[in-house]
C-alpha cells in the first residue's frame, strides 16, 4: 500500500464527518435566516432590545440584510471556526500518533523522510482545501437557491481568505503533531495558540495581526478584495512552517 492511500486511509473518516457538519451547517443557517428575522421583529424582543447599547441594537437590525446577515452568522462565525477545527483534526495526530504508536519506525524503513512527510501533509492540506470551499459554494448554492442576493464576489473573497488562513493553522498543528510528540498536548497547544490569534484580533494595536479577523472581517461588504499581500504573507508563513518543521523531522532521531 503506497503512502498517500495508507494516509487517505488514515483521515477518511474524520473528513467525512467534517465536510458533513461543514456543509450541513452552511444549509442550516441560510435555512434559518427567515426564521431568526421573524424573530427579532417580534414586539416582545424589540422592546426588549431598547434595554441593550444602541451599536448592537443596530448589529442586530442589520440581519435582515442577507449579505450582513451571511457575514455576522457565517463567514466570521460558524465557517471561521470550523475552519479552526479542520486544522485542528487534521494535524493534531499527523506525526504523534505515528511517534505514539511507534509505527515511525516502520515507515521510516520502508521510506525516505521526505517520502513520509510529503505523504502525510498532502492529504491534510486536501482535506482542508476542500472542506471549506465546499462551506463556502454550498452555503452560496443554498442562498441562490432559495432567492437570497448574496454577490459571488462576497463569498469567494471570505472563502479564499478562508482557505489560506486555514493552512497557515494547520501548519501550526502539524509542527506540534511533530516537536510534542503526544496527541492530547498538540491539542492543547493548537488550542492555546488558536486562542492567543484570536485574541490578537481584538485590541486594535495587534489587529493587524488577528488572523481570524482577517479571513471573516467585514471589509468585504465595503468592497473590500482578497488582500494579495496577505495572501502571500500567509502563503510564505506556511510555507517557511512546513519547511522548518520538516528540517526538524529530518534530523530527529528515529
Amino acid at each position: 500500500m503506497s503512502l498517500y492511500k495508507k494516509e487517505l486511509i488514515f483521515i477518511k473518516t474524520r473528513w467525512i464527518v467534517m465536510l458533513i457538519i461543514m456543509i450541513g451547517l452552511a444549509i442550516l443557517t441560510v435555512s434559518i435566516k427567515d426564521t431568526l428575522v421573524n424573530l427579532i421583529n417580534m414586539p416582545a424582543v424589540q422592546e426588549q432590545l431598547k434595554n441593550i447599547p444602541k451599536g448592537l441594537q443596530s448589529q442586530i437590525q442589520k440581519i435582515s440584510n442577507f449579505s450582513y446577515y451571511s457575514y455576522s452568522q457565517w463567514f466570521d462565525k460558524t465557517f471561521i471556526e470550523i475552519a479552526a477545527v479542520l486544522a485542528i483534526i487534521f494535524s493534531f495526530s499527523a506525526f504523534s500518533k505515528e511517534i505514539e504508536d511507534r509505527t515511525i519506525y516502520i515507515l521510516h524503513g520502508r521510506s525516505t523522510r521526505l517520502e513520509i512527510f510529503s505523504a502525510k501533509i498532502f492529504w491534510g492540506i486536501i482535506a482542508c482545501v476542500i472542506s471549506v470551499l465546499a462551506g463556502g459554494l454550498v452555503y452560496l448554492a443554498v442562498a441562490d437557491m432559495l432567492k437570497y442576493s448574496l454577490p459571488v464576489s462576497q463569498t469567494m473573497i471570505w472563502t479564499v481568505r478562508t482557505v489560506f488562513g486555514t493552512i497557515f493553522l494547520y501548519s501550526i498543528g502539524v509542527f506540534f503533531s511533530l516537536i510534542l510528540k503526544d496527541q492530547v498536548r498538540a491539542i492543547l497547544a493548537d488550542l492555546a495558540v488558536f486562542v492567543g490569534i484570536y485574541v490578537l484580533g481584538i485590541f486594535a494595536q495587534t489587529r493587524f495581526l488577528g488572523l481570524f479577523d482577517y479571513m471573516g472581517s467585514i471589509d468585504v461588504l465595503r468592497g473590500s478584495g482578497v488582500g494579495v499581500i496577505q495572501i502571500v504573507i500567509l502563503s510564505l508563513l506556511s510555507f517557511l512552517l512546513l519547511g522548518f518543521t520538516y528540517f526538524k523531522f529530518k534530523n530527529m532521531d528515529i
